[in-house]
């Protein structure tokens, strides 16, 4: 009985890690989860765009519109929603929690789950590199769910927290080249990877291509002619299953890459690269030393959601512990390699210690290319976060200085404890009541075009219709990025459609563009205030104000709806007919 005792609590069940990291998830991002409301595990704009997501793709299936262009927003242009952050994978497996709870509900567990995900993928991947060990293991599984990078994306992009795929797909190729997985059983699970990390994130699938290959390449070159024998008929196996992911998802794909969608702009190494002192000096986001440097830190160009490079002190300290035991194996060497590639890949173009310098790094080109010149190059810390939490697990389960090995293990998970009271993962969107009941349909009708300002990043729009399940059309939006063609980006008055900024001649430029875009209604919410000045220009151009459901509504003067308006008793949206 102890004998049976002792080797459980040596390497007890996988559940139970999937349940520490479940049970950790909730207790430090949780609450808004249970606040429910308009409470978000999020802030910015950018978490409303998979969020609307959420609601478009199983509508547009429920409703036979192509998923992949949509004209319930940019009225009359419509858009391609491909080239956006819409998630369509997480969008169809959420259907359920998004149908009986809403978007902002699905969006929620979807945070939640991800750092929880990444880390028992990861811990899986661990614990068979350090022969099962789980103690070890768990070590490496948190270091990378909850790592700089995760907790920083979780902030405000969801598509770049959903990486449990990495260490999954890992994991598959190496019981492949153990001979674990038959050849038609690894290309199946292989497609299956693929196909949800298209679904979920075509930057991070294409990123995942480029650094898998490189990590392919350095293990081929640095292993013993065995395992080059074993490797060989991976690779063709892999090319297999990249063709049939393709074929899946050729749909997708076909409006993901037409031209026109997102230019290259290689100032996003500049702007979004990794600074050599942001693997030292802790965020805001952390903690220990997270509100010491913030001076520091602020001067980091990738900020606070872009830059997770961090790996703090005693992590470095363990690296470079293990660093000279791996390099005299050849996984390890390749482990090294690889990770080291991601570090000088993640810095950008050029050099950046604390600010730029004119130092130029092996990025340069990439920014430039087709393919790699759409990557942003400070969320490549993803990889190094991997491969240094595999490190560190497989040093512990080695090393025979166990004390200064577990005491230096719990130093790196101190120093990388997220500051959850700084609020960077709890925030209350603007939600006007006339979103979150029926009010809305005395006000705004199935064929209506509605206006809700401000457009852009600085508007919540997105939430507000996917909130009444996109049972009205607007003339606005916020799906593309800054650099990807915005309907409005070219209009007079797209200033004051974003930012609330006037233009001259504000009212003509304002009746131009609600006539060409068929606006009907218009609603503001002075909460937000790029909005204020929409409500004078539309009086000054003769539509009428009503509040109802803490935002104001306008219609042109004389309409047949203006005269119908009334503001009933709200109905819970779940819950109504």
């Amino acid at each position: 009985m102890p004998t049976r005792l002792s080797r459980w609590v040596s390497s007890p069940p996988a559940i139970w890690a999937a349940l520490i990291y479940l049970v950790a998830a909730l207790a430090l991002f949780g609450g808004p989860l249970f606040e429910g409301g308009n409470a978000c595990v999020c802030r910015g704009a950018d978490a409303t765009i998979p969020l609307w997501g959420f609601e478009w793709f199983p509508y547009a299936i429920a409703h036979g519109l192509n998923p992949f262009w949509t004209h319930v927003i940019y009225v009359p242009k419509g858009f391609n929603v491909a080239i956006a952050t819409v998630m369509p994978g997480a969008a169809l497996l959420l259907a359920p929690i998004t149908f009986t709870a809403g978007p902002l509900a699905a969006y929620n567990v979807a945070v939640i789950a991800s750092p929880a995900l990444a880390a028992f993928f990861a811990f899986l991947l661990c614990r068979r590199l350090t022969g099962g060990r789980f103690w070890p293991a768990l070590l490496g599984g948190w270091l990378f769910g909850f790592s700089d990078y995760v907790l920083g994306q979780m902030i405000e992009h969801l598509h770049m927290t959903v990486v449990f795929l990495v260490p999954a797909i890992v994991h598959i190729v190496l019981r492949a080249q153990a001979g674990e997985l038959s050849r038609r059983r690894f290309i199946a699970l292989m497609t299956l990877a693929l196909v949800l990390q298209i679904s979920f994130a075509t930057e991070l699938f294409a990123s995942l291509t480029v650094f898998g290959a490189v990590a392919f390449g350095v293990a081929y070159l640095t292993v013993d002619q065995r395992t080059r024998e074993q490797l060989r008929p991976l690779l063709g196996q892999i090319v297999c299953a990249y063709a049939l992911a393709a074929l899946i998802t050729s749909p997708f794909l076909y409006y993901a890459v037409q031209p026109g969608g997102l230019p290259i702009v290689p100032s996003r190494s500049e702007n979004f690269s990794a600074a050599l002192m942001s693997f030292i000096v802790p965020p805001r986001l952390m903690e220990v030393g997270g509100s010491t440097f913030v001076h520091t830190t602020g001067a980091f160009s990738a900020g606070i959601v872009e830059g997770g490079t961090y790996l703090g002190l005693p992590l470095l300290a363990i690296v470079a512990l293990a660093a000279r035991g791996a390099w005299r194996r050849p996984g390890g060497r390749a482990l090294l390699i690889t990770g080291l590639i991601t570090v000088v890949c993640s810095m950008g173009s050029y050099l950046q210690l604390v600010h730029h310098t004119h130092v130029p790094l092996p990025w340069w080109p990439a920014s430039h290319s087709p393919l790699t010149g759409l990557m942003i190059p400070a969320r490549f810390a993803m990889f190094t976060a991997l491969a240094v939490a595999v490190l560190a697990a497989w040093w512990l389960a080695r090393t025979r200085r166990q004390p200064l090995a577990w005491g230096l293990a719990l130093l790196s998970v101190a120093f990388l404890w997220p500051a959850v009271q700084r609020g960077y993962w709890k925030y209350h969107k603007p939600l006007p009541a006339l979103f979150t009941s029926s009010r809305y349909r005395n006000v705004i009708g199935s064929h209506d075009v509605a206006l809700i300002v401000p457009v852009g990043p600085k508007g919540y729009s997105m939430l507000w219709q996917a909130e009444t399940g996109l049972r009205f059309e607007m003339a606005s939006g916020y799906l593309p990025p800054p650099e990807s063609p915005n309907p409005y980006k070219h209009d007079r008055i797209y200033p004051t459609l974003a930012d609330g900024t006037l233009v001259p001649h504000v009212e003509r430029a304002a009746e131009k563009f609600l006539a060409a875009s068929h606006v009907t209604v218009a609603v503001v919410d002075l909460a937000v205030a790029p909005a204020r000045p929409w409500l004078r220009i539309l009086e000054r151009l003769g539509w009428r104000p009503q509040r109802v459901g803490g935002a104001i509504v306008l219609r042109p003067a004389g309409s047949a709806q203006a005269a119908a308006w009334r503001d009933r008793s709200p109905t819970p949206r779940r819950t109504q007919a």
